[in-house]
C-alpha cells in the first residue's frame, strides 16, 4: 500500500549532487517529520494518511523488481486511489512521459467540501537553516503573476509565513532545479515556511482538477512543453529583460542551421533526439501504513 500516494523521491540519473559525486541530483527534500511532495488538502482534511491502492498501471510492471520503464517516447498512467477520514474515496492519476521532465496529475475527490472549498496540491520542500541562509546558490520560491515571474528568495521568508496569491503555476528550487505545481487554470496559488519546510500549493476546483508539474533542470528547452512561461523562473542576472528576447533570437537561428544540415529535419526530432532529450529519471512512491508519520 501507499501511504498518500506522495514523493517519496525523485532522482535525475544524469544530474549529480555534486561535481565530484557519484549520486543523482534528489529533488525530493524531506525530513522523518516533513511532508512529502505531491499531498492533497481539501477542507480540514489532507490524505497524508490515506492508504492508496494502486487499481491500474497502463504499461507492463518488470516483475523482477516492480519499476515501470519508459523509452524515450513511451508514457505511463498509473490509477491509484484511497478513502478519506469520511469514507469518500479520492482518485489520484499519475501520467509520465519518457522525454519530458512535466508530468500530469488528475485529482478527483468523491464528496467535495460543500462550502465551495477548493482541492490543493502541494509540492514540498525542506532545507535546514544553514543551507537557506548561504549566500550562494540560494533558493527560491517563484510564481507567475499574471504575464511576470515573482521571486521570494528562502533566506527572507520568516518562519511560520503563509502567503496567498493569484496566478498559473508555483515553484519551489534552487539556482539550477526547480518543482513547480501548475493549476488547471489561473487562480489561487499559495506558500508557507513551516519551520523550513517550504510549501507551495496550487488549487483547483472544490472536486479536484487536472494539475501538472514540472520537476527538473532550469534549461529553456526543457520547460517549452508547458508553454506556460516556465522558462521565466531561469535566473538570467540584472539583464534579464535584454537575456529573454536574446535566447529566443538564438535558438531561432540554432535551429534553423540544424534543419539546413540534417535536410530539413522537423525541430521536433530534434530536441527528442538522445542529445537534447531529458535525461532519464527515478520516481518513487511513498510507502509505509498508517502508523507511519504522516508528516502533515
Amino acid at each position: 500500500m501507499h501511504l498518500g500516494a506522495r514523493a517519496r523521491s525523485l532522482q535525475l540519473l544524469r544530474h549529480k549532487a555534486k561535481a565530484t559525486a557519484e549520486d543523482p541530483y534528489q529533488l525530493v527534500h524531506s525530513t522523518s517529520s516533513s511532508p512529502l511532495p505531491l499531498g492533497v488538502y481539501f477542507g480540514d482534511q489532507s490524505d497524508a494518511s490515506i492508504l492508496y491502492q494502486v487499481d491500474g498501471i497502463s504499461r507492463p510492471v518488470d516483475p523482477k523488481d516492480g519499476i515501470v520503464r519508459l523509452a524515450e517516447h513511451d508514457d505511463v498512467s498509473i490509477s491509484m486511489s484511497g478513502v478519506a477520514a469520511d469514507g469518500s474515496r479520492i482518485r489520484k492519476i499519475f501520467h509520465f512521459f519518457g522525454n519530458n521532465y512535466l508530468f500530469n496529475l488528475e485529482v478527483a475527490v468523491e464528496r467535495p467540501v460543500l462550502d465551495g472549498t477548493k482541492v490543493w496540491l502541494e509540492w514540498s520542500y525542506h532545507l535546514p537553516q544553514e543551507i537557506v541562509q548561504q549566500s550562494y546558490n540560494q533558493s527560491s520560491i517563484k510564481f507567475l503573476e499574471d504575464s511576470s515571474v515573482t521571486t521570494e528568495l528562502l533566506s527572507a521568508i520568516s518562519p511560520e509565513t503563509k502567503e496567498a496569491i493569484t496566478g498559473r503555476w508555483i515553484g519551489v528550487g534552487d539556482y539550477y532545479f526547480i518543482a513547480t505545481v501548475i493549476a488547471p487554470q489561473s487562480g489561487q496559488l499559495r506558500y508557507e515556511n513551516r519551520n523550513y519546510d517550504f510549501l507551495v500549493r496550487a488549487a483547483g476546483s472544490e472536486s479536484g482538477g487536472s494539475f501538472s508539474v514540472y520537476a527538473g533542470p532550469k534549461q529553456h528547452v526543457e520547460m517549452e512543453p508547458a508553454r506556460l512561461s516556465l522558462e521565466k523562473s531561469i535566473d538570467l542576472g540584472w539583464f534579464t529583460f535584454l537575456a529573454y528576447p536574446l535566447l529566443v533570437v538564438l535558438r531561432f537561428f540554432l535551429q534553423s542551421a540544424l534543419q539546413l544540415r540534417l535536410g530539413n529535419c522537423p525541430a521536433h526530432h530534434l530536441h527528442k533526439g538522445h542529445i537534447l532529450a531529458p535525461d532519464p529519471g527515478k520516481f518513487e512512491f511513498h510507502e509505509g501504513h498508517a502508523g507511519s508519520p504522516a508528516g502533515d
